[in-house]
């Protein structure tokens, strides 16, 4: 009996087995059903959406089709053709001639505003004009800049050049002008270092020499004395012997012949320091000892808006020589150092341009300076 009850139940069992099998195989085929229909279900959905975008896009097109099919249709001429223009003979438009007058003119005005704003951007002092503008000063002349060593123009045979004669036109008028510009001891200062005024003094005092004078240099820079340099720097293609300078210094300090009828004097301050000042007793006493052996002594000192050397030797001399560098040296900075010579109460007695450049004058100074090359050119 209870083999057999085994043996049914063991049928049972496997009858139960089998039925979960199927159930299983069931619902695997169920699944994938299910799965197939959801990425049906996706592939549907995007389609819908293409074609919604693309009736949109449809519908779009449609719309701006109609819009401009009905534009199209009102922008219609109402008119008809009679006949057909005629081929022009020539070039038609507006008159060359004219328009290119025009615009010559144009250009033209162009330049010279562009010329204007070009000439009033550049700084400093570029014309004697200027100059004269300065309270209390008075143009004497203005210098060229000039090319080899200074002793060059001096030492040679004959001695002629723009910058000695225009040199001597400022000479003329310290020894034989109106009695407020003579002077036999003058003062050669300027606002502001590296203006050309110890090349200036040393050139005066030269020209004095070439008129067969005798001329001294006083040398009161103590801080930066050059003045015996400047005479001494030679040009690199000056071979010749001429330019350098002759090492004979007397007994009372003077470095003798320079330049013809030149003396050099380096005044060292009583003090022993190199910086300091030059008292205007110490610069009395040289002006008494050796006044009545030249015919012109120019002091050269340091610049007035730098050190009040200046306004102060003032007193010892017959007046004072502010020398400007042209296209460098700005106007304020000149009204400056006259408001510091005259608070000392120095005469001064008129400005020099240095170191001009002709070709950048205006037409009357650039004339005046091209007078003493014609002159040249013709003589030689």
């Amino acid at each position: 009996v209870t083999g057999r009850i085994a043996a049914s139940v063991t049928k049972d069992l496997s009858g139960a087995e089998a039925r979960v099998a199927a159930l299983s195989r069931a619902v695997a085929n169920l699944q994938r059903q299910v799965s197939s229909e959801n990425q049906a279900d996706v592939t549907l959905q995007q389609l819908e959406s293409e074609a919604n975008a693309a009736r949109v896009v449809y519908q779009d097109y449609l719309g701006r089709f109609a819009q401009t099919s009905t534009q199209a249709q009102l922008q219609e001429p109402e008119a008809e053709l009679i006949s057909r223009a005629a081929v022009p003979l020539g070039v038609s438009g507006p008159p060359r001639t004219q328009y290119g007058a025009i615009a010559v003119v144009f250009s033209v005005l162009a330049g010279i505003g562009s010329a204007l704003l070009i000439d009033r951007a550049r700084g400093g002092i570029r014309s004697t004009s200027q100059l004269d503008s300065v309270p209390g000063l008075f143009t004497l002349g203005m210098v060229p800049t000039f090319s080899g060593a200074l002793a060059q123009h001096y030492r040679s045979v004959p001695t002629s050049s723009i910058y000695v004669e225009t040199v001597e036109a400022i000479r003329s008028i310290l020894s034989f002008g109106h009695s407020r510009f003579r002077a036999k001891v003058v003062l050669v200062t300027s606002a502001r270092p590296g203006e050309g005024k110890t090349t200036f003094a040393v050139s005066l005092a030269a020209n004095a020499g070439r008129a067969m004078q005798r001329a001294l240099v006083i040398d009161c820079d103590t801080r930066n004395p050059s003045a015996a340099a400047i005479v001494s720097r030679t040009d690199r293609t000056d071979r010749t012997a001429n330019s350098r300078l002759p090492a004979h210094i007397g007994k009372d300090g003077l470095l003798r012949e320079v330049l013809p009828g030149v003396d050099i004097l380096t005044v060292r301050p009583a003090s022993g320091r190199n910086n300091a000042m030059v008292s205007p007793l110490e610069l009395n006493r040289i002006l008494a000892q050796f006044s009545g052996h030249y015919d012109m002594i120019v002091v050269d000192t340091p610049p007035v808006l730098a050190f009040p050397d200046a306004p102060v030797l003032a007193q010892q001399t017959d007046g004072v020589v502010m020398v400007v560098k042209w296209g460098l040296t700005d106007q304020g900075e000149v009204n400056e150092a006259m408001r510091i010579l005259h608070a000392y109460d120095a005469r001064v007695l008129g400005g020099v341009l240095t170191q001009v450049v002709p070709r950048d004058l205006d037409v009357a100074e650039r004339r005046q300076l091209a007078t003493y090359r014609q002159y040249y050119l013709a003589t030689s």
